[in-house]
């Protein structure tokens, strides 16, 4: 998930940062009173989501411009209308007027959109919407002299777009282009209307949900939210970062929900115009690998077989949400969902983690590990709570500041989300779910890892990892401390109807150890 977030916040952090650093350099004067930069009175704002390709550099680089809530705003006249910041990578808050025609709107080429005064060590510039287009050998992007306009085509439902491969840029008088978007598409958005509303009376119920963050990995656990309304189905946590409601339906076993359902806002900036649109898909796994690990295509609907005797529903198909129609946001692999057994976390005790491998990476070591977020019988655990330590050469490992310089403060445990740096750095890196890659400045022989989970005032620790780095392989051992065990108390069993047994005699009961330093420690213990 983290190199998709990081994808996601890279593609608009572009568009931010050229803005503030660039500015033409031209010689010359120009009026300013031609810039359109106020709507006339008579002119009324609607919402569209744009979706475009900004070009940028040599070799046709781009980034999808997908999803980016934008005003057009249409003249009481129902002849004229203007389009606010068409060239997007550069906000500078003016207008070009167009006019509409039928099923066309023609924007002329020409319309002056940015002047710059000379001083404080800049000099006088000016910028005209020109069209641009793909050169011929489809090599760049070139400025299109001999077209006077800009031609967007309105379908029926309202949808404007240009011509494939054609576009609008801004170019100054000595014919540099600063910034050229290709294939535009403005469609009618209501973002209020789109968001799936739960019906009034729907009883909502706390599901398990459990997913693979990629084909063959292990399973992931977190909580979801379910509500059934006749035949229709609404679930809330089938993403990632953006939990909106979804909408499903029933039938013959199978719940449907369709792809390309409104999540809600990306929330990169504070007001609307500089924000994105966030989708649910169904996708299926293409095979492929991109520069941001797997590629999951998008697919009409995702279909979840339902078992009405448990009412759990489980899918072999993955689902993403997308920023826009297609930058990847998250991915789940095959989840599932199946009514916890409580509506809330629950002490448990966690499932231990592991340790893939420790390698030599340059004049450092990557250790890989995975730290599962569910308890030993397999139900998710409340992560917030959850989190890990290390024993290097059988001493408690500290993360300092002194060697780890993105970290806050010198930390013997991480909390199970925890990324340095705010997640842009290098150190202690999340690769993907449960999977975490920790960067050591040292060889060591043995290293050592186990899970901490409080909660409720329970202090429960998961079994201990030990892995030998001579021969790549590890054990697990009995549940660990890192300043030993202290000393225990009392120790009570209760049984799974939940009362207190003085002496445990066949069958499962709970293990409830009371030690000195004030913690409880719980387990499972079977007697034959």
């Amino acid at each position: 998930m983290r190199k998709s977030i990081f994808f996601a916040a890279l593609m608009l952090y572009a568009a931010t940062v050229s803005a503030q650093r660039f500015m033409p350099v031209v010689k010359r004067s120009a009026a300013t009173d031609d810039i359109i930069t106020t709507l006339p009175s008579t002119a009324k704002d609607s919402l569209y989501l744009e979706d475009t390709y900004i070009m940028s550099g040599v070799r046709l680089q781009h980034y999808t411009w997908s999803g980016h809530f934008h005003h057009l705003a249409f003249d009481a006249d129902q002849k004229t209308i203007y389009i606010k910041n068409l060239c997007s990578e550069y906000v500078f808050n003016t207008y070009v007027k167009g006019t509409i025609d039928g099923d066309s709107i023609v924007v002329p080429t020409g319309q002056h959109v940015f002047h710059q005064d000379a001083g404080d060590g800049k000099e006088e510039a000016d910028l005209y919407l020109k069209a641009v287009r793909i050169n011929d050998d489809s090599t760049g992007v070139v400025v299109d002299s001999e077209t006077a306009n800009i031609v967007f085509y309105v379908s029926k439902n309202g949808v404007l777009r240009t011509k494939a491969n054609v576009g609008a840029a801004y170019v100054d008088p000595t014919g540099y282009v600063l910034a050229k978007n290709i294939s535009y598409q403005f469609e009618p958005f209501d973002s209020l209307s789109a968001l799936v509303q739960l019906p009034a009376k729907a009883d909502t119920l706390v599901y398990d949900l459990k997913y693979k963050t990629e084909t063959g990995e292990p399973e992931v656990g977190t909580k979801a939210v379910v509500a059934f309304a006749g035949n229709d189905v609404y679930v809330k946590g089938l993403s990632l970062n953006v939990p909106g409601w979804i909408k499903g339906s029933l039938k013959d076993g199978l719940v449907v929900f369709p792809s390309h359902q409104y999540l809600g806002r990306y929330n990169h900036a504070a007001d609307l115009e500089s924000d994105y649109a966030v989708f649910f898909n169904g996708a299926k796994d293409t095979g492929e690998s991109g520069l941001f690990g797997e590629i999951y295509a998008t697919v009409d609907s995702v279909a979840f077989t339902y078992d009405a005797a448990t009412k759990s529903f489980s899918t072999t198909q993955s689902v993403t949400e997308t920023i826009g129609t297609v930058n990847p946001y998250s991915h789940m692999v095959e989840p599932s969902l199946t009514p916890s057994s409580a509506i809330g976390y629950e002490p448990a005790v966690p499932e231990a983690p592991s340790i893939q491998n420790f390698k030599r990476m340059g004049f450092n070591y990557w250790l890989n590990i995975t730290v599962p977020s569910l308890d030993v019988d397999g139900k998710p655990l409340n992560t917030d709570s959850l989190s890990y330590r290390l024993i290097v050469d059988d001493k408690p490992f500290t993360f300092s500041k002194s060697e780890y310089n993105w970290i806050e403060s010198d930390m013997t445990e991480l909390p199970y989300s925890y990324l340095d740096y705010q997640g842009l750095g290098s150190d202690i890196m999340n690769m993907g779910g449960d999977m975490r890659r920790i960067t050591f400045f040292a060889n060591h022989k043995t290293i050592a890892i186990e899970s901490i989970y409080r909660l409720n005032g329970t202090v429960n620790v998961s079994k201990r990892y030990v892995y030998d780095v001579a021969s790549n392989s590890g054990v697990l051992t009995g549940i660990g401390n890192v300043q030993g065990n202290p000393a225990v108390d009392g120790v009570e069993y209760v049984d799974l109807q939940g009362r207190k047994v003085s002496t445990p005699r066949h069958g499962v009961f709970v293990k409830i150890e009371k030690r000195q330093d004030g913690t409880t420690v719980t387990s499972k213990c079977v007697v034959k």
